[in-house]
């Protein structure tokens, strides 16, 4: 498989992994309205943990990207 097809495939899963955690942080986020799950620390962390998930694909995502146009030139 050649470097621009692996990039490419590479990008799809990131794409598809990066919408589907912001999925699952705006379905956690809408249940913090309620003020009892607030005060659980464990769900806060994870939700936390999520969100610097999702930055990093969002990098990884770019730096792919990039890479890409360099090969279009």
């Amino acid at each position: 498989m050649s470097d621009i097809k692996l990039l490419r495939k590479q990008l799809n899963k990131l794409k598809n992994d990066h919408y589907e955690l912001d999925r699952t942080i705006l379905h956690l986020t809408a249940q913090k309205f309620d003020i009892e799950t607030k005060k659980n620390p464990h769900e806060l962390n994870q939700l936390r943990d999520l969100k610097k998930k999702k930055l990093s694909i969002r990098d990884q995502i770019f730096n792919i990207q990039k890479q890409l146009q360099g090969y279009e030139k």
